[in-house]
Protein backbone atom coordinates (compact mmCIF):
# COMPACT_ATOMS: atom_id res chain seq x y z
CA UNK A 1 0.00 0.00 0.00
CA UNK A 2 1.31 3.40 -1.43
CA UNK A 3 1.18 5.70 1.18
CA UNK A 4 0.96 10.01 0.90
CA UNK A 5 3.71 11.56 1.30
CA UNK A 6 3.27 13.56 5.29
CA UNK A 7 3.92 17.29 5.64
CA UNK A 8 3.17 19.94 7.59
CA UNK A 9 0.34 20.55 10.22
CA UNK A 10 -0.72 23.15 12.33
CA UNK A 11 -0.02 21.83 15.77
CA UNK A 12 -2.72 22.62 18.26
CA UNK A 13 -2.01 25.48 20.73
CA UNK A 14 -2.26 25.13 24.16
CA UNK A 15 -4.00 27.31 26.32
CA UNK A 16 -3.98 28.55 30.36
CA UNK A 17 -6.08 27.06 33.27
CA UNK A 18 -6.41 28.91 36.20
CA UNK A 19 -5.65 25.43 38.27
CA UNK A 20 -5.44 22.17 37.09
CA UNK A 21 -8.68 20.59 37.45
CA UNK A 22 -8.73 17.52 40.14
CA UNK A 23 -11.88 15.54 39.23
CA UNK A 24 -10.28 12.44 37.08
CA UNK A 25 -12.49 13.88 34.21
CA UNK A 26 -9.24 16.37 32.95
CA UNK A 27 -6.08 14.99 31.28
CA UNK A 28 -3.35 17.80 31.18
CA UNK A 29 0.56 18.12 31.32
CA UNK A 30 3.04 20.34 32.58
CA UNK A 31 4.52 23.07 30.75
CA UNK A 32 8.04 22.98 29.87
CA UNK A 33 10.37 25.15 29.01
CA UNK A 34 11.35 23.95 25.69
CA UNK A 35 10.85 24.02 21.79
CA UNK A 36 7.44 22.50 20.40
CA UNK A 37 8.55 20.75 17.47
CA UNK A 38 6.38 18.88 14.87
CA UNK A 39 8.00 16.29 13.31
CA UNK A 40 7.87 14.81 10.28
CA UNK A 41 8.90 11.34 9.13
CA UNK A 42 8.52 9.79 5.09
CA UNK A 43 10.62 6.71 4.73
CA UNK A 44 14.14 8.25 5.78
CA UNK A 45 14.00 11.81 5.50
CA UNK A 46 13.20 13.42 8.80
CA UNK A 47 12.16 17.30 8.93
CA UNK A 48 11.63 19.39 12.24
CA UNK A 49 9.29 22.15 11.95
CA UNK A 50 8.86 24.53 14.55
CA UNK A 51 4.97 25.35 15.59
CA UNK A 52 5.46 28.73 13.23
CA UNK A 53 6.70 26.23 10.45
CA UNK A 54 10.71 26.86 11.01
CA UNK A 55 12.80 24.32 10.20
CA UNK A 56 14.66 22.92 13.25
CA UNK A 57 16.23 19.93 11.78
CA UNK A 58 19.83 21.08 11.64
CA UNK A 59 19.68 22.26 15.11
CA UNK A 60 19.10 19.25 16.40
CA UNK A 61 20.42 16.62 14.37
CA UNK A 62 20.35 13.73 17.23
CA UNK A 63 16.53 14.30 17.44
CA UNK A 64 16.38 13.55 13.34
CA UNK A 65 18.76 10.43 13.85
CA UNK A 66 16.79 8.95 16.65
CA UNK A 67 13.14 9.41 14.41
CA UNK A 68 14.94 8.47 11.52
CA UNK A 69 15.19 4.84 13.61
CA UNK A 70 11.71 4.68 14.17
CA UNK A 71 9.94 1.53 12.57
CA UNK A 72 7.38 3.67 11.05
CA UNK A 73 7.55 3.97 7.11
CA UNK A 74 5.72 7.74 7.96
CA UNK A 75 4.41 9.48 10.72
CA UNK A 76 4.27 12.64 12.61
CA UNK A 77 4.98 13.29 16.08
CA UNK A 78 4.05 16.77 17.61
CA UNK A 79 6.50 17.03 21.44
CA UNK A 80 8.52 19.57 23.05
CA UNK A 81 12.29 19.06 22.84
CA UNK A 82 13.89 20.37 26.50
CA UNK A 83 17.20 20.87 27.86
CA UNK A 84 17.14 19.85 31.85
CA UNK A 85 19.93 21.41 33.94
CA UNK A 86 21.64 19.69 37.18
CA UNK A 87 18.78 20.54 39.23
CA UNK A 88 16.18 18.67 36.96
CA UNK A 89 14.36 22.22 35.75
CA UNK A 90 13.89 23.20 32.21
CA UNK A 91 15.08 26.24 30.64
CA UNK A 92 15.62 27.58 26.84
Amino acid sequence: MKVSRLGFIEPMKAVTAPAPPYNGLWVYEVKFDGYRVLAVKNGNEVELWSRNQKRLGRRFPGVVKAISQLPAQACILDGEICAWDEKGKTSF
